[in-house]
C-alpha cells in the first residue's frame, strides 16, 4: 500500500471582515483549519506600507532556529532580530476564532470598521479596507513578474 503524501494547507485568498465592537477580528474558518487550533498568534507591524502581519508561532520557530546559529557572531542580524521581536505582539485566539489586536497596532495600520485579510502562504496580512484597493491595482505585467519570482524559488 502506497503512503499518501500529506501537504499542509497554505493560507491564501482575500477576505473582508468587520472588526467587532470590541475591536476583535475573526479569522476566516478556512484559515483556522489550516492553522490547526493554535491558541495564540503573533502580530507584526509592516512599515513598508502600514499593515499588519499575523504569524503563527510555528513559523517563528523556523525563523529563530535558522537564525540562532548566526546571532552570536552577526551583530546586524542580532540587532534585526532584537527589533523584530521587540515589535512583535502575541494575541490569543478565542474559541470563536477571534483575535484582539492592540490599539497601538490598530492605529499604526489605520484599521477600523471593515478590514481586508490577505493570505500569504504561512501567515496572513491585515490591511485597511480603504488602503487595500491600492495594492490590488496590478497589471498583467506585475502578475507575470510575480510568477517569475516565485517560479525562481521552485528551482
Amino acid at each position: 500500500m502506497e503512503e499518501e503524501l500529506k501537504v499542509p494547507g497554505l493560507i491564501s485568498g482575500t477576505f473582508h471582515h468587520a472588526l467587532d465592537p470590541k475591536s476583535r477580528l475573526t479569522i476566516p474558518s478556512q484559515w483556522r483549519a489550516i492553522l490547526g487550533g493554535v491558541g495564540s498568534l503573533y502580530v507584526l507591524p509592516d512599515t513598508d506600507d502600514p499593515h499588519l502581519r499575523i504569524i503563527p508561532g510555528s513559523y517563528l520557530l523556523n525563523v529563530t532556529a535558522r537564525a540562532q546559529k548566526y546571532t552570536l557572531r552577526d551583530r546586524d542580524l542580532g540587532q534585526s532580530l532584537r527589533l523584530f521581536f521587540a515589535n512583535l505582539e502575541q494575541v490569543d485566539v478565542d474559541v470563536q476564532g477571534r483575535i484582539r489586536i492592540s490599539d497601538r497596532l490598530l492605529a499604526f495600520a489605520k484599521l477600523s470598521g471593515t478590514v481586508t485579510l490577505v493570505g500569504y502562504s504561512h501567515f496572513f496580512e491585515v490591511w485597511s479596507a480603504e488602503r487595500w484597493p491600492e495594492q490590488e491595482k496590478v497589471s498583467e505585467e506585475d502578475v507575470s513578474e510575480a510568477v517569475d519570482v516565485v517560479d525562481g524559488l521552485l528551482l
